[in-house]
C-alpha cells in the first residue's frame, strides 16, 4: 500500500526519516543558546542572536522549531518547572496557611526578579506556548489551594480569587520589565498583601 490521495499515510506508508547527525546537532545547539539567551535576556530575545550564538542561520533556526514559541517550550519550559518544584518545597516548609501563602507569593514574585525570561514566563507573554502554559497553569493552581486554605482559617479575605493572583503577578513583572528597583516592587508587593491580611499587617 501507499499513502493516499489526500495525502494521509497507510501502515505501509515508510516512516519520516530520523533527523541526521548534523541537523540534530544543530538542534541541540540551538536550544542551549536559546536557554542562555532566554534566561539572561528575556524571551523578546532577537532570533538572529540565537541563531548567531548557535553558529547557524536564520533558517536553520525556523526550519527546526518553526516559531519562537515551539523554541521558548523547549529552551525554558524544564527549567521554569525545575524552579517552581523548588518553590513549592520552600512554601512548605513555612508554618501555618498565612505564611504558605505569603511564601507562594514572595517566592514567585523573587523568581520573576531574578530571571527575566521567569518573568515573561509567568507574565503569559507567549501565551501560545503549550508547554509553558501548562506550567504557569498549575501554579495558580497551587497558588490557589494554598490562597483557598488561608481563606479557610480566616487570615486571608474571602473576595481573593486566583485572577486576582494572575493580575498581581502581571502587574509585578510589568514594574520588573520596566526597569523598577527592587525596593520599588517589594513594596508593591507588601501594600498589596497587608490589604488582603485579616487582623494586621502580612509580617514576611
Amino acid at each position: 500500500m501507499t499513502g493516499r490521495r489526500d495525502g494521509t499515510r497507510t501502515n505501509e506508508d515508510p516512516p519520516s526519516p530520523r533527523l541526521r547527525a548534523d541537523a540534530r546537532r544543530n538542534v541541540e545547539k540551538l536550544r542551549d543558546a536559546a536557554r542562555e539567551i532566554f534566561l539572561r535576556e528575556g524571551l523578546e530575545t532577537p532570533l538572529e542572536d540565537i541563531a548567531r550564538r548557535a553558529g547557524v542561520s536564520i533558517g536553520t533556526l525556523y526550519n527546526r522549531f518553526g516559531s519562537r514559541a515551539e523554541l521558548i517550550d523547549q529552551a525554558v519550559a524544564d527549567v521554569a518547572a525545575q524552579r517552581l518544584v523548588a518553590l513549592a518545597g520552600l512554601v512548605d516548609q513555612a508554618d501555618g496557611p498565612w505564611a504558605r501563602f505569603a511564601a507562594f507569593v514572595w517566592g514567585t514574585c523573587e523568581m520573576q526578579a531574578a530571571d527575566r525570561a521567569f518573568n515573561d514566563v509567568v507574565a503569559r507573554r507567549y501565551a501560545d506556548a503549550p508547554r509553558l502554559r501548562a506550567i504557569c497553569d498549575d501554579n495558580l493552581v497551587v497558588g490557589d489551594d494554598l490562597m483557598r486554605a488561608a481563606q479557610a482559617s480566616g487570615v486571608l479575605r474571602h473576595d481573593l480569587t486566583r485572577d486576582d493572583l494572575y493580575r498581581l503577578f502581571r502587574s509585578i513583572a510589568a514594574l520588573i520589565r520596566d526597569g523598577e528597583p527592587d525596593e520599588g516592587w517589594r513594596r508593591h508587593l507588601e501594600y498589596f498583601l497587608d490589604g488582603l491580611r485579616t487582623g494586621g499587617p502580612a509580617a514576611r
